[in-house]
């Protein structure tokens, strides 16, 4: 259970390998924190545990694909081995475009972004309600303000995991705490290569933002940088005509 500064003895993070949720790790750990990182590729695992050398946490690898569904709970049963304060639900994969070649491509997104990180929320925050204490922070994006021609497939897997923590949000007299992360354009190895978009933020940004929600306590929706609330909310009144200008 974390202690009265708020800093967490085991955080698991499921798509361990994401940099803002490495980032996130950084700016939460304690010295004796633990780390559970949860990902499909071993090498990629044990580059991400190496990036946490000197922060004075220990580190765990544990293997994970958020399309294999019943794997779920046998992979949870081991990062849930003893209690977990802080699971970072940080699973995804950027599809962008409208190609009807890609259905494929698109198809697994959705596994990924959608079926699978949700299940892994809804299962952890089971978990964290059998213990009677926790947080949950959900990494979701600014892509769930509308469907935009460049990353509507991205955004559709999104809003699924943003609804369902927006539900878990929505239930009285829970002992489990959730943090909905909203970033617009975050500098990352996933968006490498890509057009930056306006209001662009480095993962520490993110991190700092997320932790600050983290010991402030209660159900929070961060959105990073905070101007793109406002973007997000004129996007979603404005003619799909002039959105698809926009998006160009």
């Amino acid at each position: 259970m974390m202690n009265a500064l708020r800093e967490p003895q085991r955080i698991a993070v499921l798509g361990g390998t994401s940099d803002i949720a490495l980032a996130t790790v950084r700016e939460l750990a304690a010295p004796a924190t633990h780390v559970c990182l949860v990902g499909r590729s071993e090498g990629s695992l044990e580059s991400a545990a190496a990036s946490l050398a000197g922060t004075g946490v220990t580190v765990s690898t544990h293997r994970g694909d958020a399309r294999d569904l019943a794997s779920h709970e046998r992979m949870l049963d081991d990062v849930f081995a003893s209690e977990v304060d802080i699971v970072i639900v940080a699973a995804g994969v950027l599809v962008g475009g409208d190609s009807a070649e890609a259905i494929d491509t698109a198809v697994q997104s959705l596994e990924v972004n959608g079926t699978g990180a949700t299940s892994w929320l809804l299962r952890s925050h089971a978990r964290m309600q059998a213990q009677g204490h926790g947080v949950l922070v959900v990494l979701s994006s600014f892509a769930v303000a509308r469907p935009r021609p460049s990353n509507w497939v991205y955004g559709a897997g999104k809003s699924m995991l943003d609804f369902a923590a927006r539900g878990l949000m929505s239930r009285a007299h829970d002992p489990v705490e959730v943090v909905l992360v909203r970033p617009g354009f975050v500098h990352t190895k996933m968006t490498a290569g890509r057009a930056v978009a306006p209001f662009a933020v480095r993962p520490q940004a993110v991190a700092r933002a997320t932790a600050r929600a983290v010991r402030a306590g209660g159900n929070r929706v961060v959105w990073v940088p905070p101007i793109v609330q406002h973007v997000a909310r004129l996007l979603a009144v404005l003619p799909m005509s002039l959105v698809r200008r926009l998006d160009r």
